[in-house]
């Protein structure tokens, strides 16, 4: 009973050290920011009628100082109602329904295939943003960009439930939309097969020294890229970098520990945790 009380003992004592330390420590902790995602921004403002900027406007009086932005693929973008997906299987039924090719391919000449895809916009700057980040990730595909009249379309070779999943980067309208609304914003970069070194450069290139940025939190299990090179690109545009607690993501540490500093992001324990702002 000795030896049990003995390790007991010794276990409080040990457990009121570490929270001690963690006291010290989140006493440092001066600059805090509540922060959501902008998909969640977006949703509020399907549901309730509101522009983007309204929402923001709202979340910003319940106390919300920064959005987070993830990378959207194609797939995201069509279900927001942002752009309209097609594929050549889609386009060959045109023809076979109307007898002949859609009139913007056949003003170009171009010859529709079933392993094309096509995104169509009303927004040329997201048209040009899709186009530039297939052309990026898609080192093998024919991507081109070009405007019907009404629409700008983009036209890759490729299968469409393969394209429409690959993460784009950040579109550089919506941190406008933050910014022009007074919010910080936070990057959230994904990783997927098609993430290597060069990419990974130019993902935040366009961000290096913004005072509204308040850094990068990967989005997912695993960092995008290996460790290194996203520390070396970290550290080269002198963003700070997230550690999220109660989440385990593959490469974050050894990332963390290439950088040599990070900040803490908390976030409820538990998927799909209702939180209210009051």
């Amino acid at each position: 009973k000795n030896v049990l009380f003995f390790f007991l003992a010794l276990g409080f004592v040990f457990s009121l050290f570490i929270l001690s330390r963690r006291i010290v420590f989140e006493k440092t902790l001066k600059n805090v920011e509540i922060a959501c995602d902008f998909t969640d921004v977006r949703r509020l403002s399907q549901i309730s009628g509101k522009s983007v900027t309204g929402v923001l406007k709202d979340l910003r009086q319940v106390g919300i100082t920064t959005v987070g932005v993830t990378e959207p693929t194609i797939k995201q973008l069509a279900n927001d109602g942002l752009i309209t997906l097609a594929d050549g299987r889609d386009i060959s039924k045109w023809k076979y329904v109307f007898g002949k090719s859609p009139r913007f391919l056949e003003a170009r000449q171009i010859k529709n295939r079933d392993d094309f895809i096509y995104a169509f916009t009303e927004n040329p700057s997201l048209g040009k943003f899709i186009k530039t980040a297939l052309i990026k990730k898609l080192n093998n595909a024919a991507v081109i960009g070009t405007y019907t009249g009404q629409y700008y379309m983009v036209i890759a070779s490729g299968k469409k439930m393969a394209a429409e999943n690959i993460h784009l980067g950040f579109w550089r309208e919506e941190i406008d939309i933050l910014k022009y609304s007074g919010m910080r914003y936070i990057l959230r970069p994904i990783n997927d097969p098609l993430v290597n070194d060069k990419w990974l450069k130019t993902l935040f290139g366009d961000f290096n020294s913004d005072a509204d940025l308040s850094g990068i939190i990967v989005n997912g299990n695993k960092i995008p890229g290996s460790p290194r090179a996203l520390a070396e690109t970290v550290k080269s545009l002198d963003i700070p970098f997230g550690s999220v607690e109660f989440t385990k993501t593959e490469g974050a540490a050894e990332t963390v520990k290439e950088i040599g500093k990070t900040f803490l992001c908390f976030s409820p324990k538990g998927e799909n945790t209702p939180t209210t702002v009051d």
